[in-house]
């Protein structure tokens, strides 16, 4: 009887186990379905993108309609770009950790925003 109760705990534990990670896979995989589809970044904001992607270690990890994940390909190390009213959210994360955060307005220039990146590209 033990072994009854325990087999029927396990496949219950299983069962939502596959659902929560089946959830998140639908999540990721419609995330990733979307590529070049961060508008109002590469509309706005190309030479920065073009700027961080001339370092060589650097791709394209992750990108949807209102950000772009751009680092090593072990992404232990990226730049998240965020759409942020109508300017720009950047951070710089190593490790998991937020190393550097940058607030753009709307009426920033591509050239001072590559300016403040120089130091952690």
């Amino acid at each position: 009887m033990k072994w009854f109760i325990f087999a029927v705990i396990a496949i219950i534990l299983w069962a939502i186990k596959n659902a929560i990670f089946k959830k998140i896979d639908e999540d990721e995989q419609r995330s990733l379905s979307t590529p070049g589809r961060a508008n109002f970044i590469r509309e706005h904001y190309q030479g920065v993108i073009d700027y961080i992607l001339s370092n060589s270690e650097y791709q394209i990890i992750f990108e949807r309609t209102d950000a772009i994940k751009i680092g090593t390909s072990d992404k232990k190390e990226y730049l998240a770009i965020h759409q942020s009213s109508g300017g720009l959210l950047i951070a710089f994360i190593k490790y998991s950790s937020v190393q550097k955060e940058w607030h753009f307005s709307r009426g920033e220039t591509e050239k001072h925003i590559i300016y403040e990146l120089q130091s952690y590209i």
